[in-house]
């Protein structure tokens, strides 16, 4: 019996170290509150939310590459017609930037063979939802089309390329609207070119795809399949995607990348979102920024400019979600967040005085935070009053920022990044010593456990 037992324990013990680590798969969830470009003109009910949901992987240790659903039928008030749909590189309002393509490793001619990018895939722009096509960037969601009462669906398209002749009279492509069929309120896109979290640290070959913190925008032409970019022209509704309340028995939030670090953060408030409080069109932005993303201690700094509020006291904060897709239009959006540390007031924001009858305020502060994605994609959020409980007035959601932005109506601390001594995010490097630790320490307790039962 002795060696029976012995032996089941060694298996077992053995087993802890070479099975990997299993988990129920859950449903991770993010959003995007879309507002309109236009506030004054024809489109300026072009407004509402899309939704993401990404089955996570049962083997936690392993890269997500199932596939994510995105689901329109929350947007409304659109004009009648097709428009293009895509993620861009970054969620800054004034400079989303070209359509989200990871960062990838680089060819090396040195090697034999040659290496090829890791997401030469990636780059050229295309159409999505099609098996037999995976050349498109990251960032591509094709086309939507909307009906006469504003509501949206996603479609599947094709580009219609036509020969003809370029300036210098060299051969061309001209690109006739594109053919759209099997439109639907949602699709399912591959995980394989986005994701809803970043890779676990125990991948350290996998390219992060995270599109938390990175802005959705709805096109005002239909996206024609052609390079660069489908000249589907600007912006008629955009928003930053970002987690929301997690469904009952799911422990798993949405989550911004991490490889390489953010380095900016971005909220822009939007005037359009004050519905109840007509009176307060409150405008401006807030910066986040770490000045060396390799500072251990993280030290940072946030800048903000706020328009448009009335004097006194205005209570200022973030929450832990984008939006609240149990009510939508509702300006509850979760607890509030006090950091990845709450007991250390990492980045502490109270309140917004306002003491000039301009209704103009300036918030700085110092902070504590090596990393900043676990702020990307939460909300921030101006209040009436002094207190938490006072009417939400302003709702900014935070998203990376556009290293090119600049503030040219800023009056105060608010300028270029580029000026304002940003830090480059361009370490790359993974942290893979928990993972190693965790194996030593299970297989010093089966040697030990071995070794006492010999002795018994």
């Amino acid at each position: 019996m002795k060696y029976s037992s012995l032996l089941f324990i060694t298996i077992l013990s053995f087993g802890m170290i070479c099975t990997p680590h299993f988990t129920f798969a859950e449903t991770i969830k993010a959003a995007a509150y879309l507002s309109p470009v236009d506030k004054d003109g024809s489109k300026r009910r072009a407004y509402g939310y899309v939704i993401f949901e990404q089955e996570s992987m049962a083997n936690t240790n392993n890269k997500n590459t199932n596939r994510v659903k995105v689901d329109v039928s929350g947007l409304m008030g659109f004009p009648k017609g097709y428009y293009g749909f895509h993620i861009h590189q970054y969620g800054d309002m004034i400079q989303p930037g070209t359509h989200f393509i990871p960062i990838c490793t680089e060819p090396d001619p040195t090697v034999t063979p040659a290496t090829k990018s890791s997401c030469e895939d990636d780059v050229t722009h295309g159409f999505p939802l099609t098996d037999v096509n995976n050349k498109y960037q990251a960032g591509d969601l094709g086309n939507i089309r909307c009906d006469a009462n504003g509501g949206c669906q996603i479609c599947i398209c094709t580009a219609n390329p036509q020969d003809s002749e370029g300036v210098d009279g060299a051969p061309s492509k001209k690109y006739n609207p594109p053919t759209c069929v099997n439109c639907e309120k949602s699709y399912h896109f591959k995980g394989e070119k986005f994701t809803l979290q970043p890779p676990p640290p125990s991948v350290t070959d996998d390219i992060d795809r995270s599109v938390v913190g990175r802005a959705l925008v709805v096109h005002a032409k239909v996206d024609n399949g052609g390079p660069p970019f489908g000249d589907a022209g600007p912006a008629m509704s955009r928003g930053v995607i970002g987690p929301v309340a997690l469904d009952t028995g799911n422990t798993l939030s949405a989550e911004a990348p991490r490889n390489p670090p953010i380095s900016s953060l971005i909220c822009a408030f939007d005037e359009y979102l004050n519905t109840e409080y007509t009176d307060q069109k409150v405008k401006g932005e807030a910066l986040i920024m770490i000045s060396n993303v390799n500072n251990i201690n993280g030290d940072c700094e946030m800048h903000a400019e706020i328009t448009g509020l009335k004097v006194g006291e205005h209570s200022f904060h973030f929450h832990a979600y984008s939006t609240n897709l149990s009510d939508p239009n509702s300006q509850v959006l979760g607890p509030i967040y006090n950091g990845p540390d709450p007991d250390k007031n990492q980045l502490e924001v109270k309140t917004l005085n306002v003491k000039s009858a301009t209704g103009k305020a300036i918030f700085e502060a110092k902070c504590s935070l090596s990393e900043l994605y676990f702020y990307a994609g939460r909300s921030l959020t101006i209040h009436k009053g002094p207190s938490i409980n006072d009417p939400t007035i302003a709702v900014a959601v935070c998203g990376m920022a556009n290293p090119d932005t600049c503030f040219e109506e800023s009056t105060g601390p608010v300028g270029c990044l580029k000026g304002m001594n940003v830090a480059d995010s361009t370490d790359t490097s993974a942290n893979t010593g928990s993972l190693m630790q965790s194996s030593m320490v299970t297989l010093s307790l089966s040697i030990l456990i071995f070794s006492q039962l010999l002795l018994a």
